[in-house]
This record gives structure tokens, sequence and C-alpha cells, in this order.
């Protein structure tokens, strides 16, 4: 309904309106309820001249750009790059499996207990970490050694990290904008996925241990680009640029739907 009502549209947000009701049994009289708003038609160019106009949209859409590329880039960078790593690849895809499943599994706990942005630096942190931990030549058992093991946990995190970037940025950007956000946010992370198989790459190139040290760094300075970024647990959904919340906001007992 806040699309419908930012464009003029009550009658479609009212019709919106209606279908939640009944999906959350809610016993709404939408028919005889006032709705205020404040028209907002914009164009495309108007779209994009809002980022010179208001540098807090500007600044938190580049920082959360930066995220979902780096998470992009670390996922299929190591989802490819398996047969490096470990010498039974088909191992090696089947516990990176069960390392996402824990990964978007666990992620609405983790959300949960510590909220958006600090569940998401902990998910970014958390791959950097082990990415750090994978870069000593330990051997464990067999044909399992500690790079193999910890580039498993790292999954884990990273798998996280991808779900807490499409909450944050649906829940930071404007109703106004959140199209625009959204798509620019995924053609970011559309480049990251494209040239994360090439990093696998550096594997024959590199020595493994600048490798898995340029991933860690990857992983560190998203975790950095996600403290910039404001909270949005407990805040209002903004409808418009200015609604944006600084990156020191208060938050609020409630969410507003």
């Amino acid at each position: 309904p806040r699309f419908h009502l930012l464009k003029g549209e009550e009658e479609e947000a009212k019709k919106t309106l209606k279908v939640l009701a009944r999906l959350f049994n809610n016993p709404l009289d939408v028919d005889n309820l006032k709705i205020v708003h404040v028209h907002h038609n914009q164009n495309y160019l108007a779209q994009l001249r809002d980022f010179l106009k208001y540098p807090r949209m500007l600044k938190t859409t580049l920082l959360l750009m930066l995220c979902w590329y780096v998470v992009a880039a670390l996922y299929f960078g190591i989802s490819f790059g398996w047969h490096k790593i470990g010498s039974d690849i088909y191992t090696s895809f089947c516990f990176a499996a069960i390392g996402d499943i824990l990964g978007f599994g666990g992620n609405y706990a983790i959300v949960q207990m510590l909220g958006r942005k600090k569940a998401q630096v902990v998910s970014f942190g958390g791959a950097a970490a082990f990415f750090v931990i994978a870069i000593p030549s330990i051997q464990i058992q067999g044909e399992w050694d500690l790079q193999r093991v910890a580039c498993l946990f790292a999954v884990i995190f990273m798998g996280s990290a991808f779900l807490i970037c499409y909450l944050i940025t649906t829940e930071l950007a404007p109703t106004s904008h959140r199209g625009m956000i959204i798509c620019m946010c995924s053609s970011s992370a559309r480049v990251g996925a494209f040239l994360g198989p090439y990093m696998s790459l550096l594997f024959d190139l590199l020595d493994r241990k600048v490798v898995l040290g340029l991933f860690a760094l990857a992983g560190a300075i998203a975790a950095g680009a996600t403290m910039l970024v404001p909270d949005s647990t407990g805040l209002a959904i903004p409808e418009t640029p200015a609604d944006i919340p600084g990156r020191r906001e208060r938050k609020t007992n409630s969410r507003e739907i």
C-alpha cells in the first residue's frame, strides 16, 4: 500500500490493505479508513537527482552496493573453487550445501538475537575470520585439512550475509526509491557473481595464502561498510529519502507497518 499511496492511488492502496487484513485475520474496516498521504510521483531522472539532493541516501546505497558485491563475489568464488580447496569435489559440495542450509536456516535466529546490523557485521566478520583460519597448512585427517574445514564454515556465514543484505536494503531504502535501489544493489551483486568464479583462478596464479588473505580482506571491508550504514532494527520503514535514519538514530519500540 505504501507504493500506491506515494503514487496517489488511494483505491489501489485500500485493495492491498484488504488483502493484508484477510491474510492476517485483522478486522480492519478499510472502506471507512481515513488515509493521509503525501503525493510523491517522480520519473527516473528525478529519482537519480535525489541521490545528489540527499547525500545520506547516496552514502547508504553505495555502502549497500559494496556489501552486495562482496557477498556475491565471495560466495560464487568459493562455490566454483572447491576443486582447488579440496581434492574430493563431491564431498566438498555436499558439505557446502549443508553449510548453506545452516546459514540460511540459522539466519532468523541470529537476526532476532543481534538485530539487522550486528548480525550482518558478525556474518561478514565470521567469514573473514574463517578465511584467515584457513591460511595455515595444517592436516587434520585423511583428505581433510584446516583450509577445507575453515572454508566450509565460512560458507555458513556468507549464506547468512546474503539473506541479510536483502533484509537491510529493503528496510533502509525509502518506498519512493526502493525499486531503483534494489536494482542498483542487485546489479552490483551480478557483477560480483560474474567475477567471483574468476577469483578461484587465482589459486593457480598465486600462493593460496595470498588468495585466502584477499578473501578475508574483502569480508572485513564489507563488515566495515556495514558498520557505517544505519541499523534498521526497530525503526519505521522510510517513505521518502528525507526519512532515511542516520547511523546513530535512536530506535523505537515497535516497527511501523
